[in-house]
């Protein structure tokens, strides 16, 4: 079976960027020879039945890195939540109070849903509307799709853009999977009549047949499980890299459905009817034959299993670097599918404790809730209390990566804390100021990796440009790799298409970098 994704997996975000200010430039790389001394800084939670250890000192922690015990040079207290109740009282402090002033704030919200829904909806003017303030910055996660906002807009006309472009990329996407299924649902009804002997089929006609029906089967599982299902690490690693490259408070907000990829209704039949002609066999070749091929569709059912594709201690990790609560609000999704041979099946337990797991460790809020405006309201009341351990690390040429070890002298009580110390990753390229202009689309790229030589400094970046029309179709599709010699580089590309609504796709690779950005979003010519 040949289907065509939307996307490559490789570009497995969607990204909303509000008044967002430019970063500081690349740190200069030391010769692996010099040893130079950084902070490190270990969030640390210190829980007691549950609730956070609040009259903790410097005195109370120990950190080991790679098993040799550090000297903290001080401790700071992280007391902070998205919406604080007016007049609230301020505990006192066993430490030095710090002068306050205004933090910027920086929120990352995972859609991970099947479907839009008008819920959803009510969610997004909610957080634009009533959360978000000047100097914010929004970043919006949701499947394999990048989609910039102009800074310029208001929330609430930011808010009605996200709203579009989320109901324009889910009929995309829900049309596309649904066709995947629509071709399954075929080839399993001809291995059904081939089976009960309509054709009477040889051997080697049955073992194609089924062949065929599990490879396809196959992709179409892991495509749909890294659409929704698998959350890719290495991405929330450079998204949240983006988040600790600039100051501010940050929480990470997941709406996650809990259905899992449609299976056939008529699988069990199917089944059936592969092991009555597995008995059916008299010959021992075929015997032996038959065997594998029931092994083979037995194989494939295991792989529905979704339970091991959290990467949750992965994950538990980066959000603790960046020190994000991960509030969890866990929907059901009500999407009817339009072929009745197909239903959702919801997620198993172990699935979720998995996505839980990242959550409390983290400080983050846990809701079952199919009313995720609620649950908003409800996570914007919930306290992140935890400390911050400081420490001066030497950074020679093996200790880049750090284990890290945190005890508190305490009784009883629970130490959640990072078990291995990164420093912040360099920023990568990105992609701006995306527009429709004569026809033609034009855009921005910048922060690439630029060296130097005879003849001045350049870079290389690799530009794909492709898009969309109402039915998912391909309808322009282009790359070039570029020598670069500005700073910033303003692209202008004819792509010769009629007037209408589409849906376009920008992705740069910085080739001396390894880094990229995804912009995805409706256009209009």
């Amino acid at each position: 079976m040949n289907h065509q994704r939307l996307l490559s997996a490789a570009a497995v975000c969607f990204i909303i960027i509000l008044a967002f200010d430019g970063p500081p430039g690349l740190a200069q790389h030391k010769p692996q020879e010099e040893v130079t001394v950084t902070a490190v800084e270990i969030p640390v939670r210190v829980l007691l039945k549950g609730q956070p250890v609040r009259d903790l000192t410097i005195d109370d922690f120990e950190v080991y890195e790679n098993g040799v015990l550090q000297k903290l040079t001080h401790v700071e207290i992280v007391s902070k939540r998205i919406t604080s109740p007016e007049n609230q009282p301020v505990e006192p402090s066993p430490l030095p109070a710090q002068p306050l002033k205004p933090r910027r704030r920086v929120f990352l919200l995972i859609l991970s849903v099947f479907d839009y829904t008008e819920a959803v909806g009510e969610a997004v003017d909610y957080l634009f509307g009533k959360v978000f303030r000047p100097g914010d910055r929004i970043m919006v996660v949701s499947e394999v799709q990048v989609l910039n906002a102009d800074p310029g807009q208001s929330p609430g006309q930011a808010a009605d853009g996200l709203k579009k472009s989320l109901k324009q990329f889910k009929s995309l996407t829900a049309g596309r999977t649904q066709s995947v299924f629509r071709n399954l649902r075929y080839e399993a009804d001809r291995l059904i009549l081939a089976l009960e002997g309509f054709n009477g089929p040889g051997m080697e006609d049955i073992q194609q047949l089924v062949t065929h029906f599990v490879q396809n089967y196959r992709t179409a599982w892991t495509d749909y499980c890294a659409q929704y299902l698998k959350p890719d690490a290495a991405i929330y690693e450079k998204l949240v890299g983006r988040v600790r490259s600039t100051e501010g408070d940050a929480w990470a907000i997941c709406l996650q459905q809990r259905e899992m990829f449609p299976q056939m209704k008529n699988m069990t039949r199917l089944d059936n009817d592969l092991r009555n002609w597995l008995a059916s066999q008299t010959d021992p070749q075929d015997q032996i034959r038959a065997r594998i091929i029931v092994g083979a569709m037995d194989e494939m059912k295991r792989e529905f299993n979704v339970s091991n594709t959290v990467p949750a201690e992965a994950l538990r990790e980066i959000f603790l670097r960046a020190g994000m609560p991960f509030h969890l609000v866990l929907m059901k999704s009500h999407r009817i599918l339009a072929d009745e041979d197909f239903e959702l099946q919801e997620v198993g337990q172990d699935y979720e404790d998995a996505l839980k797991q990242v959550s409390r460790a983290t400080g983050g809020y846990l809701a079952f809730n199919n009313n995720p405006l609620q649950a908003l309201q409800e996570a914007g009341q919930v306290e992140d209390y935890h400390y911050v351990l400081v420490y001066a690390g030497n950074q020679g040429t093996n200790s880049d990566k750090r284990e890290l070890k945190v005890k508190v002298r305490r009784d009883g009580v629970e130490v959640i804390s990072l078990k291995t110390y990164l420093p912040p990753p360099p920023v990568p390229i990105a992609v701006t100021e995306v527009k429709v202009e004569k026809g033609m689309i034009a855009f921005t790229i910048s922060r690439y990796r630029m060296t130097g030589g005879s003849d001045g400094r350049h870079g290389r970046a690799d530009v794909r440009l492709t898009i969309y029309d109402s039915d998912g179709k391909a309808v322009f599709d282009e790359g070039r790799v570029l020598d670069i010699t500005k700073k910033e580089t303003r692209i202008r590309l004819d792509p010769r298409l009629g007037r209408g609504d589409f849906f376009l796709t920008i992705r740069v690779i910085d080739l001396l970098a390894n880094q990229s950005d995804t912009y995805s979003g409706p256009v209009t010519f």
